[in-house]
């Protein structure tokens, strides 16, 4: 499996899962997520950076992730303004590379978008904390206009460290802990610290990997804005229009006896105004 044959032939498929807010459904935001040719050896995502490991071209794969993602929402006719942000990973190695921020203007640019229109989601986060020259750089991205997230909260040595010395705008808080957190007590217990701490620093939590109403039910308790998951959406060819409001929240407002009010005229980029003003005046400006 030739990954450099994979990048030069633009044979990365891109997919687009929604972020919702918890509390009306709408979807505010969406995360591209990237996989190899369909029906091959790479087509999972771990496969795909496995080989590319194996080649020694992790950077090279990771950047042609991000090109693909945006040439793909754009064509997919993505506006960030009323679509809301779109959430990019990024590999703590690609992060570190010499050229990474240039490279990152050229593709951002390239098809007419800002760096207020991207959440750069940085995975293996655990690097993060302790790194200065790690956190030297994503400092650099957020002066740029990027916005920052960490990502997997909560899993592995993804911890308090890096949240507290990088303080992004946006944190997500692993499957790890979401799954299964309406049942046991313990991993309830150990989000509600992370929405504590949120608050405290002023940082936006997304819940990742909602799959069931239980855990969507416990999320919205919490306080937590944001979700992400199969039960609020699967990832798709195209993000979704904008406004598209998720039945599944709407269920779990009408069981917990909290109805909310109409969703009618609450576009992304008002409802990220009033879930998180840092990122909202991005949206509004």
């Amino acid at each position: 499996m030739d990954i450099g044959q994979i990048i030069a032939a633009g044979r990365v498929e891109s997919r687009f899962q929604p972020i919702v807010e918890l509390e009306h459904g709408v979807v505010i935001a969406h995360e591209a997520l990237s996989r190899g040719p369909a029906a091959s050896d790479a087509e999972c995502p771990r496969s795909l950076f496995a080989y590319a490991a194996q080649q020694g071209c992790e950077r090279l794969l990771d950047a042609a992730c991000r090109r693909m993602a945006l040439r793909r929402a754009v064509d997919a006719g993505w506006e960030a303004g009323a679509d809301g942000p779109l959430f990019l990973n990024v590999r703590a190695g690609s992060l570190a590379a010499p050229g990474f921020l240039a490279e990152l203007h050229d593709a951002v640019a390239g098809v007419n978008r800002l760096p207020r229109d991207i959440v750069l989601e940085i995975s293996e986060a655990e690097q993060v904390g302790g790194d200065a020259s790690l956190q030297a750089r994503l400092a650099e991205c957020r002066a740029a206009g990027f916005w920052i997230a960490l990502d997997d909260a909560g899993a592995g040595h993804c911890g308090l460290q890096a949240i507290a010395e990088v303080v992004p705008h946006v944190v997500k808080v692993d499957r790890g802990l979401v799954g299964g957190m309406d049942l046991h007590r313990g991993r309830r217990i150990a989000v509600s610290a992370l929405v504590h701490l949120a608050r405290e620093l002023g940082i936006l939590l997304i819940a990742e990997g909602i799959e069931t109403e239980g855990e969507l039910r416990v999320a919205r308790e919490l306080g937590i804005a944001l979700g992400q998951g199969y039960l609020l959406g699967r990832p798709g060819e195209a993000p979704l229009p904008a406004g598209s409001v998720v039945a599944a929240v709407a269920r779990a407002a009408v069981s917990s006896g909290r109805v909310p009010a109409p969703a009618a005229g609450l576009t992304p980029s008002v409802r990220v105004r009033s879930i998180h003003p840092r990122m909202g005046l991005a949206l509004a400006s």
